[in-house]
């Protein structure tokens, strides 16, 4: 087990996911010993091993998808203060198994989203609403307006996350919300989940990034509209 988890370490070390999902699809334990990783003492493997766990969560499941269910199921246990040992990580690793495996959506996703208020998991979720809207902006713009509210949040990576979300969700009715915060300069160090790197963002950033992304997306809105009359 030990020998296991300094190998897969190495392997988020290196960003060699591939490995890890080539690791997950001929041997078991894999998204155990990265769950392990999710309480590593830096920082950045535990942001690169909740990413691993949705690639081999998609490799374990091909062969038993109820495990998946299970791991689901586990993660949301260490979310708990019965568990013993919360997991700040756990919202992040559940919206990469549902990225790699949307049919768990409808089943995981509106309860990952019931934790968006509560502590310590409210940047988690966050997080894990980036990542979603990347790959599913449709399903998960019915958490827009619940987004929108956390602009105000005295939290600035928990607004920041929350003008990347909007940005990516596309829903320009948010653009007046999104300009209330254009001037923010607090500054945060964001986990890239494409680069699996830390990218320094202020807020106001984010933000105006999402309102020039959304300023094209109405006026497409429009065109259609009068083409299809």
């Amino acid at each position: 087990m030990r020998e296991s988890k300094a190998l897969i370490r190495s392997m988020l070390a290196a960003k060699d996911f591939g490995s890890i999902e080539h690791l997950a699809s001929s041997k078991t334990g894999v998204t155990r010993t990265l769950v392990s990783l999710l309480y590593d003492n830096d920082e950045l493997i535990r942001f690169r091993a909740a990413t691993a766990i949705g690639v081999a969560a998609f490799a374990e499941g091909s062969r038993k998808p109820e495990r998946v269910r299970n791991l689901i199921r586990g993660l949301f246990w260490t979310m708990n203060d019965e568990s013993g040992s919360i997991c700040w990580h756990a919202p992040e690793a559940i919206a990469e198994i549902l990225t790699n495996l949307p049919a768990l959506k409808g089943e995981f996703l509106p309860i990952l989203m019931s934790f968006i208020d509560e502590e310590p998991f409210q940047r988690g979720v966050h997080r894990a609403a980036c990542r979603l809207s990347r790959d599913d902006s449709s399903t998960m713009s019915a958490y827009s307006s619940r987004l929108t509210r956390s602009l105000s949040n005295q939290d600035p990576i928990i607004r920041g996350l929350a003008a990347l979300a909007l940005g990516t969700i596309g829903d320009a009715s948010h653009v007046s919300a999104l300009r209330s915060i254009e001037g923010d300069k607090a500054a945060f160090a964001h986990f890239d989940t494409e680069s699996s790197e830390f990218v320094q963002l202020t807020v106001g950033q984010i933000a105006s990034h999402a309102i020039a992304r959304l300023d094209l997306i109405e006026p497409i809105k429009e065109e259609k509209i009068k083409g299809d009359a």
